[in-house]
């Protein structure tokens, strides 16, 4: 072998595997969401869903994880799925509060819970992923657990009787090994998010991890924005079908009401949680009944951190990015030589381009984001800069008018050098002008 030649690295040394999938938005069924409710369950043993529930997205493919242990098999959920009792039923930090590399400790469940059954003595399911299952799950009884008996006695006070305990939770469990990893490792972020302030107010509540089964103990949320979106899509085709529409089909108010709500959540996930997500769309968004009157009658949460790094972080992760969904994945993500390296990672800048094609779409109301075939839509993600134009020409595209609102909001996200746009926090600042500017105006022609 002469100099010049590369040596072949032993097979213990080479690259690990790239474990990640790309999938395309699946068109919305046709149900409508008119009769949905947001009443919670009020008796645990009825078991009664009255919501259309819309759990935790499921991770589409696995990545490594740090420091865990995956030579056994994924279990099937147990009905009872044992957490530790902590003082009030808040979440505890396993041992310190980071690990080697910078990493968090992982949060534990403080309370019991057990999936539920139906008549017939099966597991009721919210939905279920290509890696991930998740079931409806309720919260038992609290017990005290003694101080002395408890392994974090050292680290945390002695428990007094629980105050506050959710009723209904959804248990997000593995299907398989390699989905052990992703859970735990999106553990590791909602751990660090859910220590950091004004958490409750842009992402899911996360109640903790349960080590024995890989689980995630998350919050029920009613309603997705995707839901959301093909909801208000189907009304504007039923009850004007051959109208042409310029305004957002969430309506002008409620669409930049929803692009300052969404902004102003990454840049707090950005500026202060110090994460990236990887896979900002519709569906990754959750929608809580707003508490203020702002046009948009929801909070929207983000979900489903498989996908993400901690910026902070200096442990190698490889396969971070475990799942894209090509149209709302920014263009430099799609290069071959980016989906073939395994520590290849998202950065703030395609986070902005994904929210801010999650940000069209909700005002042409195309969940498919372009218009035609499966590789025509594939082609026009991997140049993604160009959607504006793309969107333009395309179902719902009158709603996107040039140097519309739309336009405005969103033209410096989707640039196509990633370094060139727009960063969170500066976009948030951008709608909050926008929208100062359209009130008065609205007013005027409301008036």
């Amino acid at each position: 072998m002469t100099p010049s030649e590369p040596s072949t690295p032993p097979a213990s040394q080479s690259r690990p595997p790239v474990l990640r999938t790309i999938s395309s938005p699946p068109l919305p069924a046709a149900s409508p969401l008119g009769s949905l409710k947001l009443d919670y369950l009020q008796q645990p043993s009825s078991l009664k869903i009255v919501t259309r529930l819309t759990p935790p997205t499921s991770p589409e493919l696995a990545r490594p994880n740090i420091n865990s242990d995956t030579s056994k098999g994924a279990e099937h959920p147990s009905n009872s799925l044992i957490c530790i009792l902590q003082k009030q039923g808040k979440p505890i930090l396993c041992e310190d509060s980071l690990q080697e590399g910078n990493v968090p400790r992982i949060i534990e469940c403080p309370f019991e819970v057990e999936v539920a059954r139906d008549s017939a003595n099966r597991p009721q399911v919210f939905g279920q992923g290509a890696w991930s299952k998740v079931y409806q799950a309720i919260v038992r009884r609290p017990n005290t657990v003694s101080s002395a008996s408890s392994p974090h006695s050292i680290l945390t006070p002695p428990p007094s009787p629980q105050t506050s305990v959710p009723l209904l939770v959804a248990v997000k469990t593995p299907l398989s090994n390699a989905s052990r990893t992703v859970l735990r490792n999106e553990a590791i972020t909602l751990s660090h998010l859910t220590s950091t302030p004004l958490h409750e107010n842009f992402i899911i509540p996360f109640h903790g991890y349960v080590s024995s089964t890989s689980s995630l103990v998350l919050a029920p949320v009613p309603l997705s924005l995707s839901d959301h979106i093909g909801s208000r899509a189907r009304l504007a085709r039923e009850n004007h079908p051959e109208r042409d529409y310029t305004d957002p089909v969430l309506g002008p108010g409620s669409w930049l009401s929803l692009a300052g709500k969404t902004t102003t959540a990454l840049a707090w996930l950005h500026d202060v949680g110090g994460v990236v997500h990887g896979d900002i769309k519709p569906g990754n968004i959750l929608l809580l009944p707003s508490r203020s009157s702002d046009d948009f009658a929801f909070d929207p949460l983000l979900i489903d951190f498989s996908s993400s790094h901690i910026l902070s972080s200096t442990s190698p992760i490889s396969n971070t990015l475990s799942a894209l969904t090509r149209e709302y994945t920014a263009p430099e993500l799609l290069s071959p030589s980016v989906l073939r390296d395994p520590s290849a990672v998202a950065k703030t800048a395609s986070d902005v381009f994904s929210l801010a094609v999650t940000l069209i779409v909700a005002a042409t109301g195309e969940l498919a984001v372009y218009s035609g075939s499966v590789l025509r839509r594939q082609y026009m993600a991997t140049q993604g800069w160009r959607i504006l134009e793309f969107v333009k020409n395309g179902e719902g595209g009158m709603r996107v008018p040039s140097g519309g609102v739309v336009e405005r909001v969103v033209e410096d996200a989707v640039r196509k050098v990633d370094d060139a746009r727009i960063h969170a926090s500066r976009w948030r600042d951008l709608v909050r002008g926008i929208q100062k500017e359209e009130v008065p105006h609205r007013e005027m022609q409301d008036g």
